[in-house]
């Protein structure tokens, strides 16, 4: 659903809403007020999915930002600073790198 859709179908909701709420105020009915029910139920998954729309055109897909963020942190536990403020490389398994610039031997 694009936003204009959700939109729409929020505002068509929002008018039974309120055509049954003033029916209600003539007389309780179950029906009515299972149905109202419903519709609040509905207004509410529109706003959530009018949200997420909104967020994901704005910030991107989820999933690629999931994605993003945990080569990030990856990377952030593989570049683990030395106390001299060099980078001390990791190998695959979390170990400490023989090579690179921590490595005074060469």
């Amino acid at each position: 659903m694009t936003l204009t859709q959700i939109h729409q179908e929020i505002e068509r909701t929002s008018e039974r809403r309120t055509e049954l709420w003033n029916g209600l105020s003539h007389g309780f009915d179950a029906g009515v007020a299972d149905e109202l029910k419903r519709l609040s139920d509905r207004l509410d998954a529109l706003w959530d999915e009018e949200r997420t729309l909104k967020a994901a055109l704005r910030f991107g897909d989820r999933d690629k930002i999931v994605a993003r963020a945990r080569v990030e942190e990856r990377l952030e536990r593989a570049a683990e600073v030395s106390p001299s403020g060099r980078c001390r490389p990791r190998t695959r398994d979390g170990e400490p790198s023989l090579s690179g610039p921590t490595n005074r031997s060469r």
